[in-house]
């Protein structure tokens, strides 16, 4: 409970730290925590977008995992900004494959056809994760979902 009125908090005060801090509480592992913490980072973007980025980048340029690092790429995904792309797409790289599932799926979510090399790479993916889905788990591939993934998306016309 202290920490999900420390990521309300947070998101109240401008800065890096404040940033990182949401990032760290996001990597917590009861559910509620998170939640609270995803939605701080995620109003905070509305508001402060580069702030945000610049917290993720600094996570993914310090190597970090855990849970925090699967939610972060859904967080991109609802703030939806036009640089999100970019962002997404370091996640791809991760070396956890729930970490890249996670990005796969927000991907999705974003609907941006630049994003459709990025998922067919994965295509052969065997490299298998679970999506939790309230309160349901499916076993996939990686190679599945990025074809779901891909199936979602808005095919660019030429023309």
């Amino acid at each position: 409970m202290r920490l999900e009125r420390l990521a309300d908090l947070c998101a109240q005060v401008p800065g890096p730290q404040m940033t990182d801090a949401l990032i760290a509480i996001l990597n917590d592992s009861e559910p509620r925590v998170r939640v609270a913490a995803g939605e701080a980072l995620r109003d905070l973007g509305y508001e402060r977008y580069a702030e945000v980025a610049r917290g993720i980048e600094r996570a993914l340029d310090g190597g970090a995992d855990g849970l925090a690092m699967s939610e972060l790429p859904w967080v991109l995904a609802e703030i939806a900004e036009p640089s999100a792309l970019p962002l997404l797409r370091r996640f791809l790289d991760h070396r956890s494959a729930d970490v890249v599932a996670a990005a796969i799926e927000a991907l999705a979510q974003l609907q941006d056809p630049d994003a459709i090399p990025d998922l067919e790479r994965f295509l052969g993916d065997a490299r298998m994760v679970v999506i939790e889905d309230f309160e349901d788990e499916t076993k996939t591939t990686l190679g599945e979902l990025a074809a779901d993934a891909l199936e979602m998306l808005p095919v660019e016309s030429e023309g």
